[in-house]
């Protein structure tokens, strides 16, 4: 495996501010005679922008037929000739087709010490030609092609197959050339391309992915005696990213199922009794065992903390719905941009934990329901656990399974 500090060292140079001074590097270099210009006759150089489209209105160095467009393009050079020769400068015409279309463009090129007034349409200087020579550029960069990417977490190496240039946006809207590597999963043998100053922290992302499950642990039945020992089974292949439970007594089923957010279920009453699921009296305990009352559907978020009447379950009738804690349910206000409003309304906070752990926490969903006029407590108590989705790519070891 080469060397992993090697490779941070590339990373750390490889801004978009490096990326440009490497490009620059390979720019049409200074010749001393058109007859040495004339040898890019006949190859292949790809022009580069060197403004961005926040920069209309400045100054440029470089005809308008190019600068607008703002991506890398390859030009077959057709000719280079000489239309003016002075003592210290010499005014060229480079003819110039763009790969993979009919069009060919003439820039008039000064090559010296010109001093004069040089025209946006289609003239510049040599030092500000925006092209340069790709080939040579990648075959500067061959020698990283190969190395092997590492993650101490990740029993896999990813291999860099590829290194090429781009252009993206940034964080502030501005467009920027970056380095860009391909790189192939040593799992799916999949390639992808990944900037440069991203490679490390995105390479590994799909291995390294995973989320909060839960799972029902057990059911605290009521104390009533004429209430039996009920049984939990777990409902798996129904394609769902939450995990199905079924309980069954002899007074209830239900299948009920956790994300971060709610509890969705479907209460079946299969006793000979009317029930009522006394929602007033429900109650959700976090992870930090912090209470609060729950809502159901058809409830108001604004009116999650008023009196919500029972739901009557008829023997042999079903009862499908939701339970979210309130304390989870606020108001948000967005930001407001010139005088626009953007991202407000109501939002549910996550009962997850707040970041990645190991350890396995709980959370209780309290539903009361009243048989024959007893109200009975039946506790669900799930487990949250976070898992990763790809464990077998992984060198878990005291870890999350």
């Amino acid at each position: 495996m080469k060397n992993y500090i090697l490779l941070l060292f590339l990373w750390a140079l490889s801004l978009s501010t490096y990326a440009q001074a490497d490009i620059e590097k390979f720019a049409i270099p200074s010749y001393n005679s058109i007859e040495e210009y004339q040898q890019l006759v006949g190859k292949t150089i790809t022009y580069y922008p060197k403004k961005t489209y926040f920069s209309l209105f400045g100054t440029y160095s470089l005809c308008q037929q190019f600068y607008l467009d703002f991506k890398l393009r390859d030009f077959a050079v057709e000719s280079i000739s000489i239309e003016k020769k002075k003592k210290n400068w010499s005014k060229t015409i480079w003819s110039l087709k763009e790969k993979g279309t009919d069009v060919t463009r003439k820039i008039n090129v000064y090559i010296g010490d010109y001093t004069g007034t040089i025209n946006d349409n289609n003239e510049c200087l040599l030092k500000d030609f925006q092209f340069f020579l790709y080939d040579k550029w990648k075959a500067a960069h061959q020698s990283e092609i190969g190395m092997e990417i590492v993650d101490p977490l990740v029993k896999g190496a990813y291999k860099i197959v590829d290194v090429k240039l781009d252009v993206t946006e940034n964080s502030s809207h501005k467009s920027e050339i970056v380095k860009v590597y391909t790189v192939e999963s040593p799992f799916t043998k999949e390639k992808k391309d990944y900037e440069a100053s991203e490679l490390k922290s995105k390479c590994f992302e799909e291995d390294k992915s995973g989320g909060y499950h839960t799972y029902l642990s057990k059911v605290e039945k009521p104390s009533n005696p004429s209430i039996k020992y009920g049984t939990t089974t777990e409902i798996k292949g129904d394609g769902l990213q939450a995990t199905k439970f079924s309980y069954e007594d002899n007074f209830i089923n239900i299948v009920i199922l956790g994300n971060s957010e709610q509890f969705s279920f479907v209460l079946k009453n299969v006793s000979e009794s009317t029930q009522k699921l006394v929602w007033d009296d429900a109650v959700f305990v976090g992870i930090n065992g912090s209470t609060s009352k729950v809502m159901h559907s058809g409830v108001k978020y604004s009116e999650r903390s008023s009196p919500q009447p029972a739901s009557t379950i008829i023997k042999g009738a079903s009862l499908e719905d939701i339970a979210c804690p309130i304390a989870n349910v606020y108001y948000d206000e967005g930001i407001t941009i010139n005088h626009k409003t953007y991202g407000n309304g109501w939002k549910t906070k996550s009962m997850y934990p707040e970041t990645k752990s190991n350890n396995v926490e709980q959370v209780r969903l309290m539903l009361p329901i009243q048989i024959k006029d007893v109200e009975n407590e039946y506790i669900f108590v799930f487990d949250i656990k976070y898992e990763y989705n790809h464990p077998e790519r992984l060198n878990l070891v005291e870890s999350v399974k």
